[in-house]
């Protein structure tokens, strides 16, 4: 498949609604854009979500979505705003509400020829990572642990650091899930079966010089 065709299907709105709505389904949560003055961004794209359960807030996160060459270094990743602590909590609170960044660098949205802005369009590649760092970002703002130094990911094994950010990219490869977060940009239309069946299979591809530069990783570490 063309991966640079593929990203006509895959809207950025409708891949976060896809990704939000897996993660409410899965961890019983809400999660709500928060439009408020108080909340402080450091560019106009940047956008604030409050995570509820039970109508209750349990959680936040920034997510700054766009490229912004010479002021942005590239790639993707999650960090830590807040820690859920029992030493920064407010007086009505046994602890701080975590608080995570979840940072990509996706096309901002183009304009098309009558002059409307249309949706950013990502890259398979994009959506995949996209789903990665939210598995990280999980990890930190569901924590149960109200010690700020154990909550989260921290003192997690760098073994095992991965684990939430890979079990959120598991769903990739679930035809029905991956079917409903494509929409063509024009049509509408969902990917066809045959390109679905080809994305799914592609995760075996190269799997075998994947394993074995794991192998050597394991070897120089011993």
């Amino acid at each position: 498949y063309d991966s640079e065709r593929l990203r006509e299907y895959f809207q950025m709105p409708r891949v976060m609604d896809g990704l939000f709505s897996l993660v409410e389904k899965l961890y019983g949560v809400a999660i709500r854009r928060l439009d408020d003055p108080n909340v402080p961004v450091w560019d106009p794209s940047v956008a604030f979500y409050q995570v509820l359960r039970d109508g209750l807030v349990i959680a936040g996160f920034h997510m700054d979505p766009y490229a912004r060459p010479g002021e942005k270094r590239g790639g993707a990743w999650m960090n830590t705003v807040v820690d859920k602590s029992r030493v920064l909590a407010p007086p009505d609170r046994s602890s701080s509400l975590p608080v995570a960044l979840f940072v990509m660098n996706a096309r901002p949205p183009a304009r098309s020829k009558d002059d409307r802005q249309g949706p950013a369009l990502l890259s398979l590649d994009e959506v995949r990572t996209l789903f990665h760092e939210f598995g990280h970002a999980t990890q930190h703002m569901f924590t149960m642990i109200e010690e700020g130094g154990a909550s989260g990911m921290n003192l997690v094994e760098w073994d095992a650091v991965e684990l939430a950010s890979q079990f959120n990219e598991y769903w990739m490869e679930h035809k029905p899930f991956l079917r409903q977060l494509t929409a063509h940009v024009d049509t509408g239309e969902s990917l066809d079966e045959d390109v679905l069946d080809r994305i799914i299979a592609s995760k075996n591809f190269m799997v075998g010089n994947a394993t074995l530069r794991q192998l050597q990783f394991a070897r120089t570490d011993m």
